[in-house]
């Protein structure tokens, strides 16, 4: 899970999340769980600053019966999306149960993934939903299959060098933590 909470960016700084894979075996009923929390956050200069999430597999798997408390993403307040603060791309989202997200301020349950996506003008428009055909999902091995949607779909111009084995990315990087390896 990634939570970040009352950050402040100084002026020219990003927050950057590229090429990660989250797992959230949610207990469900237990308390409100997401993915991805971003609670306070704020910037100093709205045109430099903000949070960059590109090229990320994030999972959703509640145990049990799927509660509204049970999130892809937690926001405290809608701005951070109005501004341009928060920028997503290229991330593939796999979401079993509960609102895709839940904002704050003002309340807002966003049951969908399309409705996320429909928040603003040109936000997340190379994400997809959908099984991530990864090694096992159930023991968190989540290293692409060769025939997964996560190859050669994350966003080139945030490649980070090696991959979370130790493998340097190609120009057509996978999204989420691994390339995929043939062997």
């Amino acid at each position: 899970r990634l939570s970040l909470s009352a950050t402040t960016v100084a002026q020219r700084d990003y927050v950057r999340i590229l090429h990660n894979s989250f797992h959230l075996k949610s207990n469900a009923g237990v308390v409100p769980e997401s993915v991805i929390s971003v609670i306070g956050a704020t910037t100093s200069n709205p045109a430099t600053n903000g949070l960059l999430f590109f090229n990320n597999l994030a999972v959703l798997s509640p145990n049990g019966t799927p509660t509204t408390g049970t999130t892809m993403w937690r926001l405290s307040t809608r701005s951070l999306i109005d501004a341009g603060l928060l920028t997503a791309s290229n991330n593939r989202y796999f979401h079993q149960g509960g609102h895709f997200a839940v904002l704050s301020n003002p309340s807002l349950n966003v049951s969908t993934f399309t409705n996320w996506r429909n928040l603003s003008t040109n936000f997340e428009l190379q994400s997809s939903t959908g099984e991530p055909a990864v090694l096992n999902l159930r023991l968190d091995q989540l290293q692409p299959l060769g025939f997964s949607p996560l190859l050669n779909a994350g966003l080139a111009q945030t490649i980070a060098p090696v991959d979370h084995a130790g493998r340097p990315r190609d120009l057509l990087p996978d999204i989420g933590a691994f390339e995929y390896d043939s062997i």
